[in-house]
């Protein structure tokens, strides 16, 4: 998940595959297939998964996310990921991010949390402009990228199961796994690192929603995942409820 290019079909196939113990997956929406899922996972007891996939993205961010990102500080690598409050601009944050970033790479921090009573007058300008965290994530790319952060206490569980809901109702969804013929049928969902701050938070953390979901027949097992190194895998399904996989 952390190359240049990236498939997320391919990926979540792949996820299903391993965290199943799986034979293989085979592709079936390919070129001239129509209304068709996305792949057949062949389970190593005879049985057959038909596998759909889709992603969660938030097309209402607000438009600080849309502006130029701030570019990485010279001699800092890797891959970092910036929270900051809806109300940020982007050009508030120059040159003190970078300043920041490099402070905390020659401490030895992956990862820094903000607050209101800040005693570094660095992080405590920061704060006032809007950022909330920094944290350097487990990929490969040299990226700086900023996103929202969370405006609450929660960790998000709630929010994951009416994704989970919604997800699996949509339908071109429902409609495809429901004329496959298998003897189970999962929806995967990838939950977009910028777009949904809480479930990134609740992908992050040890817990599992306790709420049951409400989802069509024509599902058996709906997957949750971060796209983002790190975070968790999770699904549900009538007979196992929330499983962490």
């Amino acid at each position: 998940m952390a190359d240049d290019v990236w498939d997320n079909e391919i990926a979540a196939a792949a996820l299903v595959v391993d965290k199943l113990g799986a034979q293989e997956s085979v592709p079936r929406d390919v070129s001239g297939a129509q209304n068709t899922h996305d792949f057949d996972v062949m389970l190593r007891d005879g049985r057959l998964i038909a596998l759909e996939v889709t992603q969660a993205i938030d097309g209402n961010v607000p438009a600080f996310l849309e502006g130029p990102t701030p570019a990485l500080p010279n001699g800092v690598y890797g891959h970092w990921h910036v929270s900051a409050t809806p109300a940020t601009r982007r050009s508030k944050l120059d040159p003190h991010l970078g300043s920041f970033i490099q402070q905390m790479v020659c401490q030895g921090q992956d990862e820094a949390f903000l607050g209101p009573y800040e005693a570094d007058p660095a992080a405590a300008a920061l704060y006032d402009r809007g950022l909330r965290a920094v944290c350097k994530l487990d990929s490969k790319r040299d990226l700086l990228e900023v996103g929202l952060a969370s405006q609450g206490s929660s960790y998000g569980l709630d929010d994951l199961v009416q994704l989970v809901e919604v997800k699996a109702k949509l339908p071109n969804k429902v409609d495809k796994l429901k004329a496959a013929e298998s003897d189970e049928r999962h929806l995967f969902v990838w939950v977009d690192l910028l777009s949904y701050v809480e479930m990134t938070s609740a992908l992050l953390e040890e817990a599992l929603p306790t709420e049951i979901p409400q989802i069509p027949e024509s599902v058996d097992r709906v997957w949750l995942a971060g796209n983002w190194s790190g975070a968790r895998v999770i699904s549900y399904s009538r007979n196992h409820g929330w499983v962490e996989h």
